[in-house]
């Protein structure tokens, strides 16, 4: 049987505009909880370590940086649009579209993992947008290859206090089977265009699983367990294209090896980027100069009250199951819902206010039906098509009439003022949103009309 033990961001934290782990679960007799302040490093960050800097491609006779390609590639798709812009707004389009690319490509592998995932448990996927709906086919092929291969999906592992190994680090692993010959799994999207294969810092991501000392599993009474992490027989890196899937079976003892090298180089590069740090003083004045005031450090107050987290509503009773598999199949039908509600649901993620809706128990609860009812009622006929940041706005205006001022605030996303809305809140906004309409003024600025 194929379980998902936990929702990843339980543990999850952003730390300086990247994702890190804490363990807060309480200590078992061999384990303590990490505690807020150390917050260990996610090993995708460990595993870069050991990549180039940049990849390459051919272009005709030379040998190019794929960012680089990025950018021309979008330029020369855009030439109308880019001249048309002012020269700032142009700069900006361009300095971005590599960054934008890979975000693409980053939310289509989480939507395409997410999708295998819900097909492993013999669910109906949350939502498909339009790049990651071309993958169906071939995930049901995947999902239907692997079922009888794997027990535990999304498996959180920690690496810590190692005698030898100076540091820390945990991460999230698509898949494993704990019993039998031992295995970890990484399932690898790949782009349409894109070759099969399997990269170094895949295989140093996979040996630094296998390094791990925990991962967390449950007990008979559905309990979080910490499990001592097996030793593994097999490692496989599964590369999925939309047409096709190839498997490369990675030698456990090298990746290890691959893994120790990349903390090395990690470690290594960290510990320098500090001592430079350490190094750099004051800029001394020119001569006949007086050395500037350095501005006073920030004196932080003391016993100051944490800024509230986040409330949920009661979560009421179990949802109507076939109702619930009609809000999937209705969200699906329409690509740029798909992606509206996906992005909403992903804020919502961040901001601990998880609202996804699903056949399990914990996913199917009465406020989750209503929550994911009225994303979609609001993508659908007021937000969809639109760019996000005038979809956002619009959502907000239609939140400000049920929640008040507080949707205006930027603290919170929309998914997450989404995640914080009682059932009956709900309710009045899928009203709102059947009766509102959108309209533009003379300046551009969209304007959301309520009927009386």
């Amino acid at each position: 049987m194929i379980r998902s033990l936990t929702d990843p961001e339980r543990f999850r934290v952003l730390y300086r505009g990247g994702r890190r782990y804490v363990d807060r679960e309480p200590a078992d007799g061999t384990w303590e909880p990490t505690g807020e302040k150390d917050k260990l490093i996610n090993c995708t960050t460990v595993a870069k370590a050991i990549s180039s800097d940049a990849f390459f491609k051919k272009v005709g006779s030379s040998r190019v940086p794929l960012d680089a390609l990025r950018v021309a590639k979008y330029a020369d798709e855009n030439l109308e649009r880019l001249a048309g812009m002012e020269s700032d707004e142009r700069i900006e389009a361009m300095a971005t579209a590599a960054t934008r690319d890979l975000n693409r490509a980053a939310e289509r592998g989480t939507a395409v993992h997410s999708l295998i995932e819900a097909l492993l448990k013999g669910q109906p996927p949350l939502i498909l947008d339009g790049e990651a709906e071309q993958y169906l086919d071939i995930a049901e092929k995947v999902a239907t290859d692997f079922a009888d291969q794997l027990t535990h999906m999304e498996v959180v592992a920690f690496h810590r206090n190692h005698p030898e190994r100076g540091l820390d680090y945990a991460g999230t692993f698509d898949a494993l089977r704990a019993t039998g010959t031992t295995l970890l799994l990484d399932w690898k999207t790949r782009g349409p265009d894109a070759k099969h294969g399997a990269y170094e810092k895949e295989v140093a991501q996979l040996g630094l699983g296998t390094l791990c000392s925990y991962y967390f599993d449950v007990d008979r009474d559905g309990n979080l367990v910490r499990t001592a992490m097996p030793s593994f027989d097999e490692l496989l890196v599964v590369s999925i294209r939309p047409d096709s899937y190839e498997v490369y079976p990675i030698d456990p003892v090298l990746a290890a090896d691959v893994a120790e090298k990349a903390i090395e180089v990690y470690t290594a590069k960290s510990t320098a980027a500090s001592r430079a740090r350490a190094a750099t003083g004051q800029p001394r004045p020119m001569a006949g100069e007086t050395a500037p005031r350095t501005r006073p450090a920030r004196i932080e107050p003391v016993n100051a009250p944490a800024p509230p987290e986040p409330k949920t509503a009661p979560e009421g009773g179990p949802a109507d199951a076939d109702k619930v598999v009609a809000l999937l199949e209705r969200a699906r039908s329409d690509a740029g819902v798909a992606a509206t509600v996906n992005r909403w649901v992903r804020d919502a993620a961040r901001a601990h206010v998880d609202w996804r809706i699903g056949i399990e128990a914990q996913y199917s609860t009465e406020r989750r039906y209503a929550l994911s009812y009225v994303a979609v009622e609001l993508a659908e006929h007021l937000c969809s098509g639109a760019d996000a940041a005038v979809e956002d706005e619009v959502a907000r205006a239609a939140l400000a009439i049920v929640i008040g001022d507080d949707a205006h605030q930027p603290i919170l996303a929309v998914g997450g003022l989404i995640g914080t809305l009682t059932i009956d809140q709900a309710r009045r906004l899928v009203r709102i949103a059947n009766s509102a309409r959108l309209t533009f003024s003379d300046d551009g600025s969209p304007r959301l009309i309520v009927a009386a």
